[in-house]
């Protein structure tokens, strides 16, 4: 398919090989983002690179991606630009001890490897913008649904749902997320239960949930009962 392959070897530490909780499909991709990592110590490949080249969707990759980053396999970090905008994604590979892989940038602990970074200097800045964002992105679900549903109350877990998406994905691509929601006349109660499913339970899940309505909108493919967890969000209350 004309796909660039990197030339580089791949490893897959016997941790990953004989981890029964990954699946095939995820230690291929950690094997290829340590070739891909051999240059700089770090992959900087887009989730459209390895879908093309694996020919998956960019939802499935960000999904394999999360679960090595969450069984520890990965460590990813995120590079914003002045307007809170990833400019830039780095993955590192890790090794049992939590140590980067390839080494060309020095030996990277996975607790010395931020998972953003902002073009600030200031902790107490940064913190301070990142509780803006949380409150912006929650205004902006406040109208884009507020013809049909209005929260009661803005709980700590939803406060904690959204800064955990806001370390994947900027505040324009949640709302980018939230508006292809919208378009869902299934996730706005046109459905045989005549419910709302769009609740911040729901647009705030995972980063899998947000890259899933991210793609539609980017790409217009929507339908109306598309991937909606039916079962859990039924009995959802405020």
């Amino acid at each position: 398919m004309g796909k660039d392959k990197s030339n580089y070897y791949a490893i897959i530490t016997a941790e990953v090989r004989y981890d029964n909780n990954l699946t095939d499909s995820e230690k291929l991709l950690y094997a290829e983002i340590t070739a891909l990592s051999n240059q700089k110590g770090y992959c900087w490949s887009s989730n459209k690179y390895f879908a093309d080249l694996y020919d998956v969707t960019k939802g499935t990759i960000s999904k394999r991606i999360s679960k090595l980053v969450d069984e520890g396999y990965l460590k990813r970090e995120l590079i914003r630009n002045d307007d809170n905008e990833v400019v830039e994604r780095k993955l590192y590979p890790l090794n049992n001890i939590g140590y980067a892989i390839n080494k060309q940038e020095g030996m990277v602990n996975k607790n010395q490897v931020n998972t953003t970074r902002t073009n600030t200097t200031s902790n107490n800045n940064m913190s301070s913008q990142k509780d803006d964002d949380i409150e912006e992105v929650w205004q902006q679900y406040k109208s884009i649904f507020a013809d049909y549903y209005k929260p009661r109350v803005f709980s700590k877990k939803r406060k904690g749902h959204i800064r955990q998406r806001l370390k994947t994905y900027s505040v324009d691509e949640l709302v980018k997320a939230m508006k292809a929601i919208k378009t869902n006349d299934y996730m706005l109660g046109k459905n045989e239960n005549n419910r709302f499913y769009a609740k911040p339970e729901y647009c705030f899940k995972n980063d899998e949930k947000v890259e899933e309505w991210l793609n539609k909108y980017e790409g217009s493919g929507i339908s109306d009962s598309d991937d909606v967890d039916i079962d859990y969000y039924a009995d959802l209350r405020e």
